[in-house]
């Protein structure tokens, strides 16, 4: 086992025996990536720092489910973007699928006329559910079925707010410009 995860084991056991030092640590050492993903699902800064104190008490809280500390950062990621979803879900409340909108085409955009800056902007200024959606399919990877499954929507709810969310975004490029 290479040094590093056996640090990650041994941080982990001490957190499990509540040892505060090295609860501090594990959040010190994680809590940047945490927030960038926080940061993708929310459209502030501190409503992201909201759901990361949230996240992280549920990763110390579930230490004991851990099995394999090989996939700690994932393990945790997995934890902040349910923490994330329930945030948007519960607060923020996803606008009804039955209340669609008429949707126009799609202003052309090439994502090389911007720099990343300019992205993430466009990006979180999405509504949260078109932000989570947009998040959750094309940066996280989740199929329509696996996000159907949790979000308790259908597939083509999925594919609809997808295709709105990219839309939407599209209109805040193009107001970039």
């Amino acid at each position: 086992m290479p040094a590093m995860e056996q640090n990650e084991a041994k941080l982990v056991e001490a957190c499990r025996r509540r040892d505060e030092e090295a609860c501090r640590t594990l959040y010190d050492r994680f809590a940047p990536k945490m927030l960038g993903i926080c940061m993708r699902y929310t459209g502030s800064r501190d409503e992201a720092q909201d759901v990361l104190h949230e996240g992280f008490i549920r990763v110390f809280s579930s230490l004991g489910q851990l099995r394999n500390t090989d996939s700690l950062a994932s393990w945790m990621s997995r934890i902040m973007t349910r923490t994330a979803l329930n945030y948007i879900r519960y607060r923020k409340h996803f606008e009804s699928i039955e209340a669609a909108e008429f949707v126009e085409a799609a202003p052309d955009t090439s994502l090389d006329l911007y720099d990343t800056e300019q992205l993430v902007k466009a990006i979180q200024a999405l509504p949260d559910n078109y932000r989570a959606i947009f998040n959750l399919v094309e940066v996280e990877g989740y199929s329509y079925e696996e996000l159907a499954l949790q979000l308790g929507l259908q597939q083509s709810s999925v594919r609809s707010l997808l295709s709105r969310a990219k839309h939407r975004l599209a209109q805040n490029l193009a107001e970039l410009r």
